[in-house]
C-alpha cells in the first residue's frame, strides 16, 4: 500500500502525465522534480535523472522516467538522511501528527508554549500534500520545509530591518570580515575546514569568504565544493 507522501507524488505525477501515457520525458521529470521541491539543486536532480533513464536495459525506454521511477528519484535526491532520523525519533510512521509536531517544538526547538492549534497552522503552511494537510499530518517534505524556513532559522528576523545610512560607497563603511575564512592553518596555504567559518562566526565576523568551485567530473561528487587552489577540503 501506498504512503502518504507516495500518493502526493502518485498525484503529481498524473497530472504532468496530462496524456497518460505512463511515462514523462527526462526534462518533464526534472522540471516537475523542481517545481514541488524549489530547494533542490538543479544538477543534481539532472544527473539522478539521466543516471536512472540511462540504465534501462531496454534502449527504446531510454529518456523516458515511468511513474514508479519518478517516485525513486525525488525519494532518493529529496530526503535528507538528518531530517528523516530526526522525524522517525518522534512519529512512528511515515508522517507526525499534530501531537508529535507539537512534542518536537518542546523538545527540540524549545517552544513550550506551542499549542495544537499553532501546530495545525503550521502543517497547513509548510506541507504539501493536500491529503496530509486535510488529516492534519506533516510528510517529512513538509517537516523538511518547516525546518528550512524561517519559522526554524536561528536568525533574528527583527534584524533585517535597516536602521542605518546605507548610501554611501562601499568603502565608506567598516566592516568585521576574514579573509580565505576556510583556511585554517594560515592566510596562503593548509587544509580548508569548516571549523574556520565556525571560529570567524563565534568571533561576531560579519563577512566571510567562501571559494565556491565546481566539483571534478571524475568525482562522484555533484555538488559545488569550498577549497583553496590544490587545496582540498
Amino acid at each position: 500500500m501506498a504512503t502518504l507522501r507516495e500518493r502526493w507524488l502518485e498525484s503529481a505525477f498524473d497530472e504532468a502525465d496530462s496524456e497518460k501515457k505512463g511515462y514523462v520525458s527526462e526534462k518533464s521529470a526534472v522540471r516537475l522534480i523542481r517545481l514541488i521541491s524549489p530547494r533542490l539543486l538543479v544538477n543534481r536532480v539532472k544527473q539522478k535523472v539521466k543516471e536512472v533513464s540511462t540504465s534501462c536495459l531496454n534502449e527504446a525506454l531510454r529518456g523516458r522516467i515511468d511513474k514508479e521511477q519518478f517516485i525513486d528519484i525525488y525519494k532518493d535526491v529529496a530526503t535528507r538522511p538528518e531530517v528523516y532520523f530526526l522525524m522517525v525519533r518522534y512519529a512512528n510512521k511515515d508522517y507526525l501528527s499534530i501531537k508529535d509536531l507539537q512534542i518536537f517544538l518542546e523538545t527540540e526547538q524549545g517552544v513550550v508554549t506551542a499549542t495544537k492549534e499553532e501546530c495545525a497552522q503550521l502543517i497547513q503552511q509548510f506541507e504539501p500534500s493536500q491529503e496530509a494537510k486535510n488529516n492534519s499530518l506533516m510528510t517529512i517534505d513538509g517537516f523538511t520545509n518547516f525546518l528550512l524556513g524561517e519559522d526554524s532559522s536561528i536568525f533574528d528576523q527583527s534584524q533585517k530591518n535597516i536602521c542605518h545610512d546605507m548610501d554611501h560607497p562601499l568603502s565608506h563603511y567598516f566592516i568585521a570580515s576574514s579573509f580565505n575564512t576556510y583556511l585554517v592553518e594560515d592566510q596562503i596555504k593548509g587544509p580548508s575546514s569548516v571549523d574556520g567559518f565556525i571560529s570567524a562566526l563565534k568571533r561576531c565576523c560579519r563577512f566571510i569568504e567562501l571559494d565556491v568551485w565546481e566539483p571534478d567530473e571524475e568525482t562522484e561528487l555533484h555538488e559545488p565544493i569550498i577549497y583553496h587552489g590544490a587545496i582540498s577540503c
